[in-house]
């Protein structure tokens, strides 16, 4: 069944909600009613630009209408807790960007909240729902690369070093772990699973105290291992390979993969393509859920959520040590 077209509104004027509307405002799955910011003029000015009939001031504003059936967060890392429980208690079901909390409390906070109100919330993890990701993980499962071993992912780009920009300062919940390491983490999640017996971490932290570079490595109970390279200081290709016994899966840029190859031990390559489309998969995915009356995806559950937030959480204690970031330290 096709999900029902749905009436979204959007917390957040930044680029991510620019991408959500160039790609999904048309579709006749979505209906971009409202648009918030803290800023008046703002939400104003872009709703104008965008064709978007509600402009709100604010968070507040929104939630005392009715005239909407979901709420897209994706504001700075720090709002997102408050802002998806406010929308939750008001009874409004969220999609939330990642990280949905930038600590494991905060997450367990949003699930406990979910499992008493009965909303539905789900953290924007829009990689997980790529058609190219799905066959990889079609592949695996059925043994096309034999004994699954090893996952290696790296997500490395230079952020601009703006006083005004989340990248570099601390009191924004900045630095590559939260931002792009959590990819990675996630990768190892899907195709090696939750839990793991050993996690390493290391990396640079920079003069602003975010850690500029890192490296991640989990070892599972099976043995298999993960190794995530993630980085804001420098460019370095996104890429990730699944690695068997029988064969290899690789996926270039697989934050937003289009495709995806399996290398045979033995044998010719094989590379499935899959239709373009980066949110809209997400997107869909919680018309459906709403569609059945469900209050959590099956495919990215908030205990998923909160598995990958307590390793990223690890990883960055080990990194920053005893000079901990505000944010970590409650």
């Amino acid at each position: 069944m096709t999900p029902r077209r749905k009436r979204w509104a959007l917390v957040g004027t930044g680029g991510i909600v620019r991408r959500v509307l160039a790609e999904l405002q048309g579709h006749p799955a979505f209906d971009f009613r409202a648009v918030v910011s803290s800023d008046a003029d703002r939400a104003r000015a872009f709703a104008a630009e965008h064709g978007i009939p509600v402009a709100c001031a604010g968070l507040e504003e929104l939630l005392r209408r009715d005239d909407f059936d979901a709420v897209y967060v994706a504001t700075l890392h720090r709002l997102h807790v408050p802002q998806t429980i406010a929308c939750l208690e008001a009874g409004f079901p969220v999609l939330t960007e990642k990280p949905v909390a930038v600590r494991p409390q905060d997450c367990e906070q949003v699930l406990r909240t979910v499992e008493r109100t009965g909303v539905f919330a789900m953290e924007a993890m829009k990689t997980i729902f790529l058609p190219a990701i799905r066959k990889g993980l079609e592949w695996v499962e059925a043994g096309r690369i034999g004994d699954l071993r090893e996952v290696r992912a790296s997500f490395c780009f230079a952020a601009e070093r703006s006083p005004r920009g989340r990248h570099f300062n601390p009191a924004e919940a900045g630095g590559s772990i939260l931002d792009v390491g959590y990819y990675g983490v996630e990768a190892a999640r899907w195709f090696l699973g939750p839990v793991w017996d050993q996690i390493m971490a290391t990396g640079f932290v920079g003069p602003t105290g975010v850690e500029e570079q890192a490296l991640i490595g989990l070892l599972y109970p099976s043995g298999r291992i993960s190794s995530t390279h993630c980085a804001i200081n420098l460019n370095a290709p996104v890429t990730l390979e699944v690695l068997g016994t029988e064969g290899r899966l690789h996926f270039d840029s697989f934050n937003q993969a289009d495709a995806v190859d399996f290398i045979p031990v033995h044998g010719h390559p094989e590379r499935h393509e899959a239709k373009p489309g980066l949110f809209i998969h997400e997107f869909l995915e919680v018309n459906r859920c709403l569609d059945q009356g469900l209050v959590q995806s099956a495919v990215m559950p908030l205990s998923a959520s909160l598995s990958t937030s307590r390793t990223l959480d690890a990883a960055l204690r080990m990194v920053h040590g005893a000079d901990l970031p505000e944010y970590l330290r409650a």
